[in-house]
């Protein structure tokens, strides 16, 4: 027999698919031109851009637990016109009702993108895994281009095209395999073009490089990549995208590389909490994209757990998922960053679960669980704040989670503000001081490079205001950076923060002005910042 749930019927028989499925609890859009709450209940959920407005779409369904080792399906009726479109996970504390540009919630994951034709049509949208939290799963809709429109049927349109989440399993458990163990997961799509002969090994041959000298997975002249992705070359050159206007972050990345002129060499993405699997798929695809070569640095912090609580297990059931996801699906190394910026959330009381050394316990216990169940080729940051004032706290050598554990060293600095000390040039940014009279720090860069000297340091995070004040700075700045990178032999990756008036930190936007992005696309050009992708071939 059938029993519906939710609109959906499961298939009670021992020997046929079982499905499970459900409409959406809330679904609805954001408006840039009218930020207030409106139309919830439509009987479409616009996305892309209308009217100089942008909007983007929200879909939360209440689905309850999955069934192990299948991952959802995203049905759609939509319209409009010929595109692509991005899914991401959100958080899900919002409701239709009260839904806004204030109130939408934070987006923690790409997971999927779709094509879609102009007119209507039926999609289908498949995710390569997907966790919800106590059952709720919970998508925002992008288009990728800043024109045009897609409208989606919502769950008020009627029960022939609202929206449907739905997952299919087998009744009869796969032969050979232990159903309480953790499967393989299936390759997501890679661009046709991309062939397994073309990716990097993610566990080369023993090499007769000497001890210490980086080992070659890829090659162009004298320039090798080692497979902890240090250059003996060169600097990689990077890009995290800060959405503007309603764009995507990975629409944002994107858009710096257009600005550029120039494909990053590193493309960072950020995921928090324990519902999304990563990489994914839309992160995989930007990684594979014909005629690109870039690496991907994940970025990713717990939610709803304190560092002791993952530290002691709490966390162990997302983190051997994720574990058999990178191995099945993305065997390639890639840059992970576990709760980067730490300085800022510790709190020594005894108890609190966030000391210094709560934070080195659980950045050891996450390592070790993911290379335990096959994930040995994520590399490694423990990125820092970087700021001045943090190295002379008591417990700042304590953060540090240990050689054994740690493939990159990070720290995020950033140039804007008043005074020589914050509006700083290059070398001034990298190692910074900033001390009271007695203080023995001496920069983030020489803490790094004496404390851990066989560890290759990266700016995980940068970026450089433009002034109203001094319209020359920002160029100038640029200007003399590709001459002080030689002051600092042991940093290999700039990953640049590109954001419009952000925080305090300013308008770090490589198009901030004509004479900035002109001097912004000079540096990045330098051969010292092409080299290494010149060498890391797939």
């Amino acid at each position: 027999m059938a029993v519906m749930v939710a609109g959906i019927g499961i298939l009670q028989h021992s020997n046929v698919a079982e499905v499970i499925g459900a409409v959406p609890i809330d679904d609805g859009y954001t408006n840039t031109a009218r930020p207030a709450p409106h139309d919830w209940n439509a009987t479409e959920v616009r996305v892309g851009g209308q009217s100089n407005a942008r909007h983007v779409g929200y879909l939360k369904f209440d689905l309850g637990q999955l069934p192990e080792r299948h991952a959802p399906q995203l049905e759609l009726n939509v319209t409009g016109d010929a595109g692509e479109l991005e899914f991401y996970a959100t958080e899900i504390g919002w409701n239709e009702r009260t839904l806004s540009e204030k109130t939408a919630p934070a987006r923690t994951g790409l997971l999927a993108t779709a094509q879609v034709g102009s007119g209507k049509q039926r999609i289908v949208v498949e995710f390569p895994e997907l966790l919800g939290e106590q059952g709720i799963y919970s998508f925002a809709v992008v288009r990728r281009a800043k024109t045009g429109t897609t409208e989606l049927a919502s769950s008020e349109s009627g029960a022939k095209t609202t929206p449907r989440l739905r997952v299919v399993t087998p009744n009869t458990p796969t032969p050979g395999t232990d159903p309480d163990q953790p499967i393989a997961l299936p390759n997501p799509s890679i661009p046709p073009t991309i062939s397994e002969t073309n990716r990097p090994n993610p566990n080369p041959s023993p090499s007769t490089t000497p001890p210490g000298e980086p080992t070659r997975s890829g090659s162009s002249g004298p320039c090798s990549i080692s497979d902890k992705l240090v250059p003996s070359c060169g600097v990689w050159w990077g890009v995290a995208g800060n959405p503007i206007g309603g764009e995507s972050y990975d629409q944002a990345m994107v858009d710096v590389e257009a600005e550029l002129q120039r494909p990053a060499d590193i493309a960072h993405y950020y995921h928090r909490g324990q519902g999304v699997l990563f990489p994914t798929a839309g992160e995989m695809n930007r990684a594979f994209e014909p005629g690109r070569n870039r690496i991907l640095f994940i970025n990713w912090r717990p939610t709803g757990l304190t560092w002791r609580a993952v530290a002691d297990g709490a966390a162990d059931g997302f983190l051997v998922r994720l574990a058999q996801h990178i191995k099945s699906t993305h065997p390639d190394p890639f840059f992970l960053s576990l709760n980067a910026e730490m300085e800022d959330e510790v709190n020594q009381t005894s108890g609190s679960g966030q000391t210094a050394s709560d934070f080195r316990a659980f950045f050891r216990h996450v390592v070790q669980v993911l290379r335990t169940n096959g994930a040995a080729n994520v590399v490694t940051v423990v990125g820092y704040v970087g700021a001045p004032h943090w190295g002379d706290v008591p417990w700042f050598d304590t953060l540090y989670p240990g050689d054994d554990v740690v493939d990159w060293i990070a720290e995020d600095p950033y140039a804007f503000g008043t005074g020589d000390i914050w509006r700083s040039d290059f070398a001034g940014m990298v190692d910074r001081v900033q001390n009271p009279a007695g203080s023995t720090w001496r920069g983030f860069y020489t803490w790094a490079t004496t404390k851990h000297p066989s560890k290759p340091v990266m700016l995980g995070e940068w970026g450089v205001d433009d002034p109203a004040d001094d319209p020359s700075y920002k160029p100038d700045f640029f200007r003399s950076a590709g001459r002080q990178l030689a002051q600092f032999p042991k940093l290999k990756a700039l990953v640049y923060w590109n954001a419009a008036n952000f925080h305090m930190v300013g308008n770090t936007r490589v198009d901030s002005s004509a004479a900035s992005l002109a001097a912004i696309r000079d540096f990045v050009w330098l051969d010292v910042l092409s080299n290494p992708g010149r060498a890391y071939l797939r």
